[in-house]
């Protein structure tokens, strides 16, 4: 099975938009943004590792899938999932640190959690698949 989806390639449109959505999301900082009460030579810096963070995960995601092979698509899987783990941080250190009280804040740290889950499983999936047909 593929996790409730008729195909591969349902899962795959899935996570693609999935990715997609997240990135965009990130690029929106300014509402992210949108209580500053931190020194603000420090927020343009957060802002541009959040930005390129959130759309690497969403690009890498988008090259996992066009991969040439087994050994691509994992590794362009296991970046993906760097990125989105950088995310989370950098959502985490805005948060906690009392950079921004925005009110969509929790929703993205928990979209950023569940993207990174999806990403963890689909690697280590892949890897398995790939050790069981060496």
């Amino acid at each position: 099975g593929f996790g409730g989806f008729e195909d591969l390639e349902s899962l795959r449109s899935y996570g693609r938009a999935r990715a997609a959505l997240f990135a965009a999301l990130s690029i929106f900082r300014r509402r992210i943004f949108c209580s500053i009460s931190w020194h603000a030579t420090r927020i343009p810096s957060i802002a541009r590792q959040l930005t390129r963070a959130g759309t690497g995960a969403s690009a890498n995601y988008h090259s996992a899938c066009r991969g040439r092979s087994r050994a691509e698509f994992i590794a362009r899987l296991a970046i993906a999932l760097d990125e989105a783990d950088e995310t989370c941080l950098w959502l985490e250190v805005i948060k906690n640190g009392g950079i921004s009280r925005c009110s969509e804040m929790d929703w993205l740290i928990g979209e950023s959690g569940e993207l990174r889950a999806i990403l963890f499983a689909s690697v280590n999936t892949a890897r398995l698949n790939q050790q069981a047909m060496s």
